[in-house]
């Protein structure tokens, strides 16, 4: 029979070094296992930090996207400007063409029309001037400088 030693066998820790003498370091201060709640947690914080950082670019490409925006516009307005005062230069000059087209038409229907319409104009004018109170030759209220 084998003799049994004094000392128990014990396990071999691997916490030695064997170049130098030097202790291996303590086992890590990290914690390796979370609970559910503690996983919970973590993710949710990591979860709003990337839904954060993610609409801050969000809002800066919104923010130069405007900016673009805006330039094109100030850009294309010199031009939609130019293009506005053609529209309303050649609107006026068809609308003179028309006119003239519709009177001429008139005058040749009839031709005695227009100028009894300035008889009436005339007429209508020399009755007011008639009428008023410097024509009589009496003071006048109405502000004028004649007496």
């Amino acid at each position: 029979m084998a003799p049994s030693s004094p000392e128990a066998p014990r396990k071999f820790m691997f916490d030695t070094v064997f170049d130098g003498g030097r202790q291996a370091p303590a086992a890590s201060t990290y914690k390796r296992l979370f609970s559910g709640d503690e996983a919970e947690a973590m993710a949710a914080k990591a979860r709003a930090e990337g839904e954060a950082a993610a609409m801050r670019s969000i809002e800066a490409e919104t923010a130069r996207a405007l900016s673009d925006l805006a330039d094109a516009a100030r850009a294309a307005l010199p031009t939609l400007a130019t293009a506005a005062h053609h529209h309303r230069a050649g609107s006026a000059e068809l609308a003179l063409a028309c006119a003239r087209q519709i009177a001429d038409a008139a005058c040749e229907r009839f031709p005695e029309a227009p100028l009894q319409a300035a008889l009436a104009a005339l007429a209508r004018e020399v009755e007011a001037t008639l009428a008023s109170p410097c024509a009589r030759r009496r003071p006048c209220w109405s502000g004028c400088k004649r007496r």
